[in-house]
């Protein structure tokens, strides 16, 4: 370990701290490194060599030990100077001891390049709750692990402390003020919560996303750059195997809007924490999927226990195989009246986990892999659920009936009785549930093709009167924003498998869209809407060429038509007059080409240079009970180019 001396900048190499000279301690910065980069290892020891020492040194390091020494200390260490980054052995080792090292430190001095020394950092919108320090993700460690941390303006003087301004800071990062005040440990805090602290920042690395946060939940593990997403994958292995805590399952969740009806309706047995509706594995991808998990706490198994009504639970134990991660699990099968088969059964899987917020239950919702064991599991989409136990000790209620056709029903599909068996009871079931996400996505391609092929020849279909005009229900399913994805494109869409409805009244009625991006800055737009005089469904595509995000977005959304008149709407007007209500200034030229019942088949291509879009709507579901929903359609997309 290197350790700079504020006297004249030299590096002397120390086994650890502790091998400092007697009575001494040390300093350390933290920081964001500048964009041009800074002073390296080997950059600072050439000028040592040459006799320069500390007076060639950069700014900031010459600053920092001049403030420091001006504090009685003689050494100091600065990440970007005392590793030398070289050796792989020496970077990997100073990687895993990168918490130890800030929480060993007499002090922690934090410089906050962005913010003047003459603003009230507890102001609603000062420098200090923006400063780029808080987004930064090595400096969430750097922050929560030293025992005494202290703020330095831009021109190195003090703006508070961390226990002084505690308050403000909690507010900013969501980290808790008693875990900053080191009156909370950081083991009693679940590690959903703690992921969460991590979701909105941001590393130069990929991998370090998930080496930054190794201190923070005290595991190790080899530092291997090239690895990409997968070093985050390795790191909830490392949890799973050293920390008890079922809440690292807990990760995708969407906020419940104010608005939701199921959040304000008291006494819910069955609340969906929606999800992105994509296929997916028991580990998340990246720390944002944990964005929303903050309010996740851990609970007893004994506890779990008495609240499920069970005999026993016997503590789990994991292990990672080849078919999944191992583990024993209380599950209990989501009954269906509807048309079903084995793999497309639905199972919850309860958690040692609740929500702080009303204290219900948490379960992973699970669905059998198809063509597999019985035992091997992956999570399905919606992944979890907030439960009420006393749900498991009902028997037929018609409330828990519909609630559950919104959870699961819905998705799949399913047909809903008005009486609902309630759950089964829970059983502790060895399973294998699947971490492996392109696994995943391959088992759900074929779950996929057997419910289409199950519900086309289902005798509950029935072709709609009117197809394609209102009322009626669209989904963009999660294995074709999966597909997209897989195609080298970003998906950007706030209704990933979720229910867009276009009711019978279209008066100002919703536009929905989905943008997808390549690498090289160019995009596609897919709006979806209703003309507001037929009421038939229709979509427009646009195109964007590379550009900024800003001006990409500004040409696809003016190349979209408003709107439609008399004169160029050629759909039928089957929707009655409050249809026929319009806006003098809409017109749409292309409004009969956008119009899905004008496709051949529910298809349609869209070409733009070496870019094809191929956009398709089928019958989706079951909605036999609910005709005034309207018929539910599912939205497919491809994109490909002709180029080779």
């Amino acid at each position: 370990m290197f350790f700079l001396r504020t006297e004249d900048g030299t590096l002397h190499r120390f086994a650890d701290s502790r091998a400092l000279p007697k009575g001494e301690h040390y300093a350390i910065l933290s920081h964001v490194w500048a964009k041009t980069g800074e002073q390296t290892f080997q950059e600072l020891e050439a000028l040592i060599m040459s006799g320069a020492g500390l007076a060639k040194a950069s700014m900031k390091i010459r600053e920092f030990c001049r403030f420091a020494k001006g504090e009685g200390y003689r050494w100091v260490w600065i990440d970007s100077c005392c590793i030398d980054k070289t050796s792989s052995a020496e970077l990997s080792e100073a990687i895993n001891a990168m918490y130890a090292w800030y929480a060993d430190a007499h002090v922690c001095y934090a410089y906050l390049a962005d913010v003047p020394d003459d603003e009230d950092p507890c102001m609603r919108h000062s420098r200090f709750r923006r400063s780029k320090w808080f987004t930064r993700g090595w400096t969430l460690q750097e922050l929560i692990a030293p025992r005494s941390l202290i703020f330095l303006s831009q021109r190195w003087t003090i703006i508070g402390t961390k226990a002084g301004l505690a308050d403000t800071i909690e507010e900013v990062t969501g980290v808790d003020r008693d875990v900053l005040t080191l009156k909370r440990a950081l083991h009693d805090v679940s590690v959903a919560r703690r992921m969460s602290w991590a979701a909105d920042r941001e590393t130069t690395r990929l991998e370090d996303e998930a080496y930054s946060l190794m201190g923070i939940f005290g595991v190790y593990m080899p530092t291997i750059y090239g690895e990409g997403s997968n070093a985050f994958v390795r790191l909830q292995e490392e949890i799973l195997r050293h920390i008890p805590d079922q809440s690292l399952f807990v990760w995708g969740l969407d906020r419940i809007g104010d608005g939701d009806s199921l959040k304000e309706k008291p006494g819910n047995p069955l609340l969906l924490l929606r999800g992105p509706r994509r296929t997916q594995s028991l580990f998340a991808q990246r720390p944002r999927d944990f964005r929303h998990s903050a309010r996740v706490r851990t609970i007893s198994y004994q506890i779990l226990k008495d609240r499920l009504g069970v005999a026993d639970i016997a503590l789990p134990g994991y292990a990672l195989t080849s078919h999944g991660v191992s583990a024993q699990l209380p599950v209990a099968a989501i009954p269906n009246d509807g048309p079903s088969s084995e793999d497309d059964s639905k199972y919850l899987a309860f958690l040692a986990c609740e929500d702080t917020d009303d204290g219900l239950l948490l379960a992973l919702v699970l669905q059998p892999s198809p063509g597999t064991n019985k035992h091997q599991y992956h999570v399905a989409s919606p992944r979890v659920t907030r439960i009420d136990p006393a749900m498991l000790h009902t028997t037929h209620d018609e409330t828990i009936g519909q609630q559950l056709r919104g959870f699961l029903y819905r998705m799949l599909g399913w047909e809903a009785s008005p009486s609902v068996q309630a759950l089964s009871q829970p059983e502790v079931t060895h399973v294998y549930i699947n971490s492996d996400n392109k696994a995943v996505r391959r088992a759900c391609d074929v779950l996929e093709r057997k419910m289409r092929a199950m519900y086309s020849a289902s005798s509950q279909w029935r072709p709609s009167p009117t197809p394609f005009f209102m009322p009626l229900r669209v989904v963009f399913p999660p294995w074709v924003a999966a597909r997209l994805r897989e195609s080298g494109l970003s998906v950007h869409c706030a209704h990933v498998g979720r229910e867009l409805l276009f009711g019978r009244v279209r008066r100002g009625a919703q536009r929905y869209s989905i943008v997808l991006r390549d690498g090289q800055g160019g995009a596609i737009q897919l709006w979806l809407d209703v003309c507001p005089l037929s009421g038939a469904l229709r979509v427009f595509v646009s195109f964007g060429g590379p550009q900024t995000e800003d001006s990409t977005q500004v040409q696809l959304q003016q190349s979209l038509p408003d709107g439609c008149t008399q004169d160029t709407c050629h759909g039928d007007s089957n929707a009655g007059t409050d249809v026929q209500e319009q806006n003098a200034d809409y017109h749409t030229p292309d409004c009969k080409e956008a119009q899905v019942h004008c496709w051949e088949e529910g298809e349609k291509e869209f070409r733009q240079a070496d870019r094809v879009v191929r956009v398709s709507f089928a019958p989706w579901g079951s909605n036999d009970g609910d005709e005034s929903q309207g018929r539910m359609y599912c939205w497919n997309v491809v994109a490909t180019s002709t180029t080779t």
